[in-house]
């Protein structure tokens, strides 16, 4: 058996790797696809850790916007004329990527540039400053997340001790 130094560089080196830059962009990937799932649902989150709450609803002058890019076939298929879930062509929630990963440290958020010429994160901006914010993580998605990395931790622990 080891001395107590080396099951402490052992916990450090284990710290070391659930913290890992792929490990962190796995956390943040889940947590894109999460974000993902409940605004498609018709729910944002105005701030880190609150209660989902339904999106603001449409205006009658957005809802006839809608419906021409419906008739056109421009609507995505996954929304409706009178659904707020922030998918009109589907392009901002679409592109919600984990942009950069490091020891420790994930981001995710919109990228790229929509067919209209807009960057969807200066929609995404938008979009939150009028009534819909939507990429904070909500306090069941954080603990969604919280397990993963459990998960990951237990399984680095059985490797530690077997």
């Amino acid at each position: 058996m080891g001395s107590v130094k080396d099951f402490e560089q052992k916990i450090k080196a284990l710290m070391f790797e659930l913290g890992s830059t792929a490990r962190m962009r796995t956390y943040a990937d889940e947590a894109a696809k999460l974000v993902k799932l409940r605004t498609r649902l018709g729910y944002g989150v105005a701030q880190p850790e609150a209660e989902r709450t339904p999106l603001k609803k449409l205006s009658p002058w957005y809802k006839k916007i809608r419906q021409r890019l419906a008739s056109r076939g421009e609507l995505s298929s996954q929304t409706s004329v009178g659904k707020s879930n922030l998918t009109q062509t589907g392009q901002m929630l679409d592109s919600i990527k984990t942009t950069y990963s490091t020891q420790g440290l994930a981001i995710y958020r919109p990228t790229g540039i929509r067919k209209d010429g807009l960057k969807n994160v200066e929609v995404a901006g938008s979009v939150s400053r009028n009534g819909r914010p939507f990429l904070e993580l909500s306090k069941i998605e954080v603990k969604r997340v919280s397990v993963l990395i459990e998960e990951e931790l237990r399984k680095l622990i059985k490797r530690l001790l077997t």
